[in-house]
């Protein structure tokens, strides 16, 4: 049976009707429009709408068209309108046959245990006419007649007797295998999931990792493109290095020249007075010798002076410049740290979401990581969920290392996993730690939870 001619089944509050009823895709064709019922019983259906507005106990003639799996079957039928609020319709069925009811019992059981190929069964319940009892009295027995039915239901009573009882101790096993032993299936080890986001916007140049790693925390993972960041850093230092090796001189060339011309004027100036101490030139010889040699000291003194005084503002800018070279230094630093991508905690690789020469931004999560504490996801069918209770004992088996680990129950259902509809996702928290492979599949086996009540009060 296809899942449009599944019956839907409703849990609903203890009205007081005469009959349940059932979702099921029958049609509904009331003067010339054809509706999808929202339920059916044997005594009437309902509507999601209707057409135009009807009145309460207004009658309509119809056609319930019963959808087999080769053909349909169209019965005629009168509805009277017992409802009709909030665009919702029920209706009655008046003066239906005992064989149409019939039919319409038929289709709802099939429906609902998928028989909806029997269309013949239905047709001979509406060709099956109704047969009145003639039976109006009691029968008399016999004396031979009633020991012959005490006889039979004895044998019966027996018989029931013993099928009850090996029911009963079939009853009893299953109770006490489902208290004592417990419930085994397969789970896949997972851990704690961590996603690394970049610092910085850039191209992937190297990945340092793949899937199935383990690295510890500070572990460089990626790195992107550096060699622009590389080629100024090296620039800066070489002018750091340059500014700190030089050092201002005390005398630049005009001081030597300078200072030339004033031990060149005093030689002269002293080879003057000796000619005048020996009245060989004249007093005017000697001012004028004296005059050139002051001149030439005074600039000399002047330059020495001037220079002195300059040699401490070029250290001083020196050193702002250099500071602040250090300054560019150490900014190039921290952008070059922040191109290598280390890991924040220790634990596996489990997902690289963007190969190398891709570009990410701080909002792309590039690699998937899971640490410890590990835990187990279990898929457990729903059927056996009253067995399970939160923080009951659990024992897993690992393969891979041959080892077993102790456990209990953390959640179940557990938010945001992919189950199927008939299994709940639990989540089972191992003990300590472990050293079980990251996405390994184990064996857990489950303690009853009544068997666990048990062993807790003792």
């Amino acid at each position: 049976m296809d899942k449009k001619s599944e019956a839907s089944l409703h849990k609903e509050p203890n009205l007081k009707r005469r009959a349940q009823r059932v979702s099921l895709p029958v049609g509904l064709e009331v003067e010339g429009h054809l509706y999808e019922t929202k339920d059916i019983s044997v005594f009437g259906i309902g509507l999601d709408s209707f057409h135009r507005a009807l009145k309460i106990g207004e009658e309509v003639e119809a056609r319930l068209i019963l959808p087999f799996k080769e053909a349909s079957l169209a019965l005629p039928v009168t509805l009277v309108c017992r409802r009709a609020e909030k665009g919702n319709c029920g209706f009655e069925f008046k003066d239906v046959t005992a064989s149409k009811r019939r039919a319409i019992r038929q289709y709802v059981e099939f429906a609902i245990e998928g028989r909806l190929d029997d269309l013949e069964t239905v047709m001979s319940s509406l060709a099956l006419g109704t047969i009145e009892s003639p039976v109006v009295e009691g029968l008399a027995l016999a004396e031979e007649e009633q020991a012959e039915l005490y006889r039979k239901f004895k044998r019966h009573m027996w018989f029931w007797i013993g099928f009850g009882s090996l029911v009963l101790l079939a009853f009893l096993a299953f109770v006490v295998y489902n208290t004592v032993f417990t419930f085994g299936t397969f789970g896949v080890v997972a851990g704690r999931s961590y996603q690394v986001f970049p610092k910085t916007s850039g191209t992937i140049e190297r990945v340092n990792v793949k899937v199935g790693d383990f690295v510890s925390q500070g572990n460089v993972l990626f790195e992107f493109y550096k060699s622009g960041i590389l080629s100024n850093l090296e620039r800066v230092r070489e002018k750091i290095k340059e500014l700190e090796e030089y050092k201002p001189v005390e005398e630049n060339e005009v001081l030597k020249a300078l200072k030339g011309i004033y031990l060149f004027r005093k030689t002269e100036y002293e080879k003057a007075k000796k000619l005048y101490d020996q009245r060989v030139i004249s007093t005017k010889d000697l001012s004028f010798a004296e005059s050139a040699y002051l001149r030439a000291k005074l600039r000399y003194m002047e330059e020495l002076a001037r220079s002195n005084r300059a040699v401490p503002a070029a250290l001083s800018k020196m050193k702002a410049r250099v500071e602040e070279l250090k300054l560019k230094e150490e900014t190039l630093l921290r952008k070059l740290e922040a191109l290598r991508i280390k890991a924040p905690i220790s634990g596996w690789i489990t997902e690289i979401r963007f190969p190398v020469g891709s570009y990410v931004t701080p909002t792309n999560a590039v690699i998937v990581m899971e640490s410890q504490p590990l835990f187990v996801l279990v898929e457990v069918p729903d059927w056996e969920l009253t067995r399970m209770s939160p923080n009951a004992p659990v024992k897993i088996y690992s393969p891979l290392t041959g080892k077993y680990y102790a456990g209990k129950i953390s959640s179940m259902d557990v938010p945001g996993a992919r189950a199927s509809s008939k299994h709940t996702l639990v989540r089972i928290g191992i003990s300590g730690v472990a050293d079980i492979p990251i996405h390994s599949k184990v064996k857990v086996w489950f303690t009853n939870k009544a068997y666990h009540a048990i062993r807790s009060l003792l």
